[in-house]
């Protein structure tokens, strides 16, 4: 019987070769595929976990447009700050400020978008609850109008649009905004949070900007 069978598969050489690559390139593939995506799983669930270590509580809007991660909610009242810190145990609040903001590089060219969130948000300078840290540059201030406004980017950004500390460019919020790069910023790390592109300005300019 094993001497029939072991002659039907020798006469057929070829198809038992493609059929066993076949298999292995198949379970390979397979294999790969699932690693890679348990190592980026964690990757981004450290990344979170040490970004937002200082971050006990998120108080935000309940009503929510869409579903899921991609859901936009309702805005609350910055007064809610002053309400917030009067509560006993409370150590730290801050307000963010959150939108789209899509930063142009110096070849005029968008970075990010897609699919990634291009998120516009306040810089939260010294504050525990800030995620990010600058790695090189400073924080924004507040300019007289007709001034370029001063925003602080991602280090992935800054290397993709060839951005460099007190370079001139444009950030869509989503209106062409005039912008000069015055700090470049890391998150737990990493020179950004994966694909995602990062815009941050004072809180004034932010509210007026983006206005979430």
């Amino acid at each position: 019987m094993w001497r029939t069978i072991w002659k039907g598969m020798w006469s057929h050489k070829r198809r038992l070769l493609g059929t066993t690559t076949a298999v292995v390139l198949g379970v390979a593939f397979l294999v790969a595929a699932l690693a890679t995506g348990d190592t980026m799983t964690a990757g981004f669930d450290g990344l979170y976990r040490t970004a937002n270590s200082g971050v006990d509580v998120v108080v935000r809007h309940d009503t929510v447009i869409g579903a899921g991660d991609i859901g936009t909610r309702g805005t609350i009242d910055a007064d809610l700050v002053n309400e917030l810190r009067a509560v006993g145990g409370v150590a730290e609040v801050d307000p963010v400020i959150e939108g789209s903001g899509r930063i142009i590089g110096s070849d005029g060219v968008p970075i990010g978008g897609n699919g990634p969130p291009t998120t516009a948000t306040n810089w939260l300078g010294d504050s525990p609850l800030n995620s990010w840290t600058l790695a090189s540059g400073r924080a924004p201030v507040d300019v007289p109008a007709g001034q370029p406004y001063e925003v602080v980017i991602d280090m992935a950004s800054a290397s993709t649009g060839h951005l460099s500390i007190g370079d001139e460019t444009t950030v869509q919020t989503p209106a062409p905004t005039a912008v000069v790069v015055v700090g470049v910023a890391s998150i737990g790390g990493a020179d950004s949070l994966g694909p995602t592109t990062f815009a941050a300005f004072t809180e004034d300019a932010a509210a007026h900007l983006v206005g979430r």
